[in-house]
């Protein structure tokens, strides 16, 4: 969320050929100090305001999605830091819970969604930030209105130990986009397997099981426009994940959701750590 602190400038000037009496100008120079303290602490107010009103949402790329709230010029987001407990990690069971959370009520008739498609669970992959949102996995479903059609990304935090989960985010997929007529994630683990097994000097290990992975990523690579760290692969929103597949003798392979495959270390620069 865009953070749009406003700085108030006053300006005093002075007057040669002016007659008013020290009296009368001392007042007029205190009663502009004031008015600019005024200005300044609405100033400074708001913009602390603005901070404090957004969901721990996992920032991402230019061309991810974004909720509807909490962003420049739309509603407050609505926090809620009440967990909803799971009886397993069933994915029929975490769509249950889900479904029944007070945000998925809340975003319905807004969005037009009719219902939810099977979660997928994503792990963390670097998982000591020390900030819940990248320590903890996540399940991500997308939602489909009555036609079919896919309006948006569910995200709900997990905490595996507690079995547990949380509302963070609602992605928006509009009409024109791709995604639109498909589910998420998109590209299925099978997928993935079968790619790097027929990929020349890929080597995958033959128990490797493909895990949807996400990372905190170094805000340098966030820019698109940039020449020197760009990175729009994927992997730095639970929303947008990568596959990831361990490979023989200690290598790791990432594919993204379009199917580019990238080496541990194309990703291990993009990780904070």
């Amino acid at each position: 969320m865009k953070n749009d602190k406003r700085t108030s400038y006053c300006a005093i000037s002075t007057n040669r050929h002016a007659r008013t009496s020290f009296a009368v100008q001392a007042g007029m120079v205190v009663g502009i100090v004031l008015l600019c303290a005024l200005l300044l602490v609405f100033g400074v107010g708001k913009s602390r305001a603005s901070v404090n009103v957004s969901l721990p949402v996992g920032p991402g790329s230019l061309n991810h999605p974004k909720g509807w709230c909490g962003q420049q010029g739309q509603p407050v987001c609505r926090s809620s830091p009440d967990w909803l407990s799971a009886a397993s990690e069933q994915p029929g069971e975490i769509a249950h819970v889900i479904t029944s959370s007070p945000e998925y009520a809340m975003l319905q008739k807004r969005a037009g969604y009719a219902m939810l498609d099977t979660p997928t669970l994503i792990h963390p992959l670097n998982a000591h930030t020390g900030i819940s949102y990248y320590d903890l996995d996540h399940w991500v479903a997308s939602a489909r209105s009555t036609t079919g059609v896919r309006v948006g990304l569910f995200d709900f935090v997990y905490d595996s130990t507690a079995k547990r989960l949380r509302f963070a985010s609602f992605g928006v997929i509009t009409p024109g986009d791709a995604r639109a007529h498909m589910a998420f994630p998109y590209v299925m683990g099978t997928q993935v397997l079968a790619k790097l097994q027929h990929q020349s000097g890929v080597h995958v290990m033959a128990t490797s099981r493909p895990e949807l992975v996400f990372f905190l990523i170094d805000p340098r690579y966030r820019n698109l426009n940039s020449h020197k760290y760009r990175w729009d692969g994927g992997g730095d929103s639970p929303m947008n994940p990568l596959w990831h597949v361990m490979g023989a003798a200690g290598s790791d392979y990432f594919v993204g959701l379009d199917l580019h495959t990238y080496t541990r270390s194309m990703v291990k620069p993009l990780i904070v750590r």
